[in-house]
């Protein structure tokens, strides 16, 4: 596959909904029928590959390459159970195919099920799409609703009253997906931890971003261009920003809320054709808000429920972009975050290596954190210490600080390499500071086990605190061990060895 250049890191989406809409997000019921929102399924969703973009298939008999191979779950009981795939969200243009029967180019969001312990089925949504030089996994969990949604398939509803196409659905029902009518609604995980199977190309299998509680990436590689790459962890609740601010109203952007300078504006349009125009402009306003009147099945009820009067903006990150200015600029306009949603997601960036060290080809290290903004490559060392950024709004809706967690994974040949260290054991000290500069207090956990060392930090709080983490060694104690010696004493035609670390000849013995 392909490596393209970096990815955008901000979207600004607009919701097309009534005046009422004020601190939540709209619904699409099919019963409240004033808001529809238009989905471009062929930008930033990606649900059907092709464009930028690729999503990975479910893998065919096999198939060793680019393909999930496996979903298992854990739904608190310290046992893994097989999930199984049963179809790929529908894209509106084909039928729903078997693994076996779609080409990588032509995936989908797959759509699987297992079996809780109390017998009931669990539906979970996989989305793994290779992006410009960004391999990405997500996993929801997922009821199918009905919804007003409509899908715009690259573009060809082509509605021109539209004021905005929205272009990602995840957050209009809080849909994970979007077919044809039908949302992918997402659901709490209900504490269950989930482990992911797939084959990915060595390039992306060396160093991770991730929302993850307790992530773990183990890669093996299986030839000289793919890794079976096996990612477990337990979703993690993210501070997230919604913005919303009035958008355009369409009676004031007709003009006809101005008659005198409305007639200014079309001096040669008489004035009893401009009422005309007016009168009928408003009357259209009036059906569509704050409830759509027009009859159910009638064009202009479909082109009322694509008009808006207010936008709506998600704060969206890619970890893999340098984006903390960006953020910062809403930080003070947006001091509290609006939703806490549950997110089960890791990045992988194509490039990440900074230093020799970070050579090696192998698995390099992985961050985890619930922060909303967040430095994702690995580490560089500056005056001895390792630096990292995190940034969240400070306050949640209920004006409760936001609580930090952050977890780091490094090759522990890696972190040697860095620091020049030997073998002998790691020691580690974790400072937090605020943005003012004040420290703050933190819990933190240090362990090295089977190549890796890892370290986790929780309790801090956000806006924009910065993590500085001070790797120390013990100097290697070598212990010098004498090897015996044995020297032969001899008295007269006597011989005799004695050996020791300090041999002497007995009384009477001369040494020979």
């Amino acid at each position: 596959m392909k490596k393209w250049a970096t990815c955008v890191l901000l979207v600004a989406f607009t919701f097309t909904t009534s005046p009422a809409f004020a601190g939540v997000l709209p619904t699409s019921d099919p019963n409240k029928t004033s808001f529809t929102a238009i989905v471009d399924s062929g930008t930033s969703q990606n649900r059907v590959s092709g464009a930028a973009s690729e999503i990975l298939p479910v893998c065919a008999p096999s198939q060793q390459s680019w393909c999930i191979s496996s979903l298992e779950v854990d739904f608190g009981n310290n046992k893994f159970v097989p999930a199984k795939f049963y179809k790929y969200v529908d894209n509106g243009v084909r039928p729903d195919s078997l693994a076996v029967q779609v080409l990588p180019e032509k995936s989908a969001i797959s759509l699987w099920t297992a079996k809780r312990p109390d017998g009931t089925d669990a539906h979970l949504a996989v989305h793994s799409v290779l992006a410009p030089n960004l391999f990405s996994s997500s996993i929801y969990s997922v009821k199918e609703v009905k919804s007003n949604v409509k899908d715009d398939i690259w573009g060809s509803l082509n509605n021109g009253l539209a004021d905005y196409r929205l272009s990602n659905p995840g957050y209009v029902d809080d849909c994970a997906y979007v077919s044809q009518g039908i949302c992918g609604q997402r659901i709490s995980s209900q504490g269950s931890i989930y482990r992911l199977t797939q084959f990915v190309s060595n390039d992306y299998a060396t160093w991770f971003a991730g929302r993850l509680i307790g992530g773990t990436y183990l890669g093996t590689k299986i030839s000289d261009t793919q890794t079976k790459l096996v990612t477990t962890g337990a979703p993690v609740k993210v501070p997230e920003v919604i913005k919303e601010e009035p958008g355009v109203d369409r009676l004031v952007a007709s003009g006809c809320t101005d008659p005198v300078q409305y007639a200014k504006d079309h001096p040669h349009v008489d004035q009893r054709t401009l009422d005309s125009i007016c009168a009928q402009a408003k009357f259209s306003y009036e059906m569509c808000f704050p409830e759509n009147k027009w009859p159910v099945g009638s064009s202009m009820r479909v082109e009322c429920s694509l008009q808006t009067r207010m936008n709506s903006f998600y704060f969206a990150i890619t970890p893999f972009t340098n984006n903390f200015a960006l953020l910062n600029l809403y930080l003070t306009s947006l001091p509290s975050s609006t939703r806490d949603s549950e997110i089960w997601t890791f990045q992988s960036a194509g490039s990440v290596h900074s230093s020799m060290c970070l050579e090696n080809g192998n698995f390099l290290g992985a961050i985890n954190t619930n922060a909303l903004v967040f430095d994702a490559y690995p580490p560089l060392l500056i005056n001895g210490q390792l630096n990292y950024r995190v940034s969240s709004p400070h306050l949640n809706t209920q004006n409760v600080e936001n609580v930090g967690a952050y977890e780091l994974q490094l090759n522990s040949d890696v972190l040697r390499c860095m620091y020049n260290f030997t073998k002998a054991p790691i020691e580690v000290k974790v400072s937090v500071t605020s943005e003012d500069g004040v420290a703050q207090i933190a819990t933190t956990n240090w362990s090295e086990s089977n190549g890796i060392s890892r370290l986790t930090i929780a309790g801090f709080h956000y806006s924009s605190p910065k993590i500085q983490v001070a790797f120390t060694q013990s100097p290697e104690v070598t212990k010098i061990i004498a090897k015996p010696k044995t020297i032969v004493c001899i008295k007269g035609r006597t011989s005799k060895k004695v050996t020791g670390l300090e041999p002497k000849c007995p009384t009477g013995y001369k040494r020979k």
